[in-house]
């Protein structure tokens, strides 16, 4: 068993071993920590197999790489993201809007209040997930994540406002005047 095989059992066997914890729709610890364990995987991998290649005979500079290994776990990271966020918004804008949200008359004063509860709700809801993802995820893919979550929480909203809206009138067609 050598270091490349070591790297590519956890990249097979962590999925099987917690599958339950990676498609937890109660937290997402797990699916973040490991798609940080791929990223920081891909990461080294990229300067192994640079700082190898340099070492390695000239004759064996092609063969011992570790650099192949690379798009398999950023893809396998981003793959464990994207769940993750996409159960967790699906949880999150289930728990806002159920199915009593459209039960309610669109034009009438019941939805303005429905809007004001959820409202609330759901900022408690984003804020307790966006402290549990913070310590968890880099700036940068934190960003993304809270964003993707609350635009979907938005659109859910924007939706419930719609529905059953009268339809705009057609345009006038030429000589219609």
């Amino acid at each position: 068993l050598c270091a490349r095989d070591a790297v590519e059992l956890f990249r097979a066997l962590v999925p099987v071993v917690w599958k339950r914890e990676l498609e937890s729709n109660e937290s997402s610890r797990a699916s973040l920590l490991f798609h940080n364990d791929c990223i920081y995987l891909a990461h080294h991998l990229v300067l192994l197999g640079h700082a190898m290649r340099r070492r390695c005979a000239p004759h064996l500079a092609n063969i011992v790489i570790t650099i192949d290994l690379v798009p398999a776990f950023r893809d396998q990271a981003r793959a464990v993201l994207d769940a993750a966020v996409n159960r967790r918004a699906a949880a999150l804008a289930s728990k806002v809007f159920g199915s009593d949200a459209t039960q309610v008359e669109p034009t009438s004063a019941a939805l303005v209040m429905l809007l004001s509860d959820r409202a609330t709700l759901a900022a408690d809801e984003f804020s307790s997930l966006s402290q549990e993802w913070s310590g968890l995820l880099s700036q940068l893919v934190f960003r993304d994540a809270v964003l993707r979550v609350g635009n979907g929480l938005i659109g859910r909203c924007v939706k419930l406002l719609c529905v059953d809206l009268p339809k705009p009138a057609e345009p006038l067609q030429p000589g219609e005047l």
